[in-house]
């Protein structure tokens, strides 16, 4: 008969005691990590003050600490906490790229993956090589299996003759041989934007980040925390990332009408900037409307109704040719959208973390 591995019960309760011990300078620790990433000439006093609550730098100025209560937000400190919402079902399934796209394709419409790169061997999921592959679909999006935050992405296209690479001219050559270097690596369809999205900048895929909770004060019914949408920027590439100087604006729950959109403070030298309008290509962002907004809600909440385990995730959705394709899930979403809705001066949000302990 084996032998149980687990530790004595005092050397477990030994060892809770001293996480529990080391827990706050660990937090301390890792926000003071987040000042020093942090790039801003502020007065010590707002970071003092940033660090007390604990939030990074920046987001007090992102979150306007002036006019608004550091309580109302959820501290950048809880966010590791936050991971443990969801199970392993969902972490596995959000986190591998390959597997969601497999999963959730039955119930909402997913990019659909060409084939699969280890080690610069390309595996074919089709009939198909990649050179056919780009020939008959104008382009696809080379990108990490398990990545995040649009590192690592290639988006591939060729027009009358013209193969370009995240928008430089290329080759096939120069092509096969970024191929050859890459690992762990998906090719997957390229969402050919149109609309008010592709109109907006049309440089990047554009997509809607809608964040979906459970209440547990009304049997673990799901609903939208937030939901805001991206848009690249001359700086971001082919994705929209914010953090890397894209723009993010706020859709309105019930009408779906889209507000100002706002860059992070380290991409605008510190300081709040709103707009109106997008800054590389001055087509009007405020006032305009995600199309058929409604049924985009209705069909992430039955998604998370079908499948209850997704307690907490932020979808990206991309909105082309009158579909939403769903592109990837978040396990544990930023939570940055608090800019537009402050999650704990929401009873209902608040609720949601209390119950799983993350406040």
């Amino acid at each position: 008969m084996a032998k149980s591995t687990a530790p004595p019960a005092e050397n477990r309760l030994k060892t809770r005691a001293v996480r529990l011990v080391r827990s706050p300078y660990k937090r301390l620790a890792r926000v003071i990590r987040y000042q020093q990433k942090t790039p801003l000439s502020m007065p010590p006093a707002q970071r003092l003050r940033a660090l007390r609550h604990g939030f990074r730098s920046s987001m007090y100025i992102f979150y306007d600490f002036e006019h608004n209560d550091p309580k109302d937000y959820l501290p950048d400190t809880v966010f590791r906490a936050a991971t443990d919402i969801n199970g392993p079902f969902c972490q596995n399934i959000l986190r591998d790229k390959l597997l969601f796209s497999r999963f959730l394709s039955g119930v909402f419409r997913v990019p659909e993956v060409f084939a699969l790169i280890d080690r610069g061997q390309v595996y074919l999921l089709g009939e198909k090589t990649l050179p056919q592959t780009l020939e008959a679909h104008g382009g696809f999006v080379m990108k990490p299996s398990d990545g995040w935050q649009g590192e690592g992405i290639f988006s591939v296209t060729k027009s009358q003759g013209e193969l370009r690479v995240n928008g430089q001219l290329s080759t096939e050559a120069a092509l096969g041989e970024r191929t050859a270097r890459l690992s762990g690596y998906l090719v997957t369809e390229r969402i050919a934007q149109d609309g008010y999205a592709h109109a907006i900048f049309p440089g990047s895929a554009n997509s809607v980040r809608v964040v979906t909770m459970q209440d547990p004060g009304d049997d673990h019914r799901p609903f939208i925390g937030v939901a805001f949408h991206r848009f690249g920027s001359k700086t971001t590439g082919p994705v929209d990332n914010v953090s890397k100087g894209g723009l993010m604006t706020h859709i309105d729950p019930h009408t779906g009408v889209m507000g100002r959109a706002i860059k992070f403070p380290h991409e605008t030298g510190g300081a709040l900037s709103w707009c109106a309008q997008h800054p590389d290509t001055g087509v009007p962002i405020e006032g305009q409307a995600v199309p058929r907004w409604g049924a985009l809600q209705q069909g992430l909440l039955e998604l998370v109704e079908t499948f209850p385990f997704f307690r907490y995730v932020g979808w990206d959705v991309i909105i082309a040719q009158d579909t939403f394709w769903l592109v990837e899930g978040n396990h544990n979403p930023s939570p940055v959208g608090q800019v537009f809705h402050p999650y704990l001066k929401d009873p209902k949000i608040r609720r949601f973390f209390s119950y799983y302990g993350v406040v």
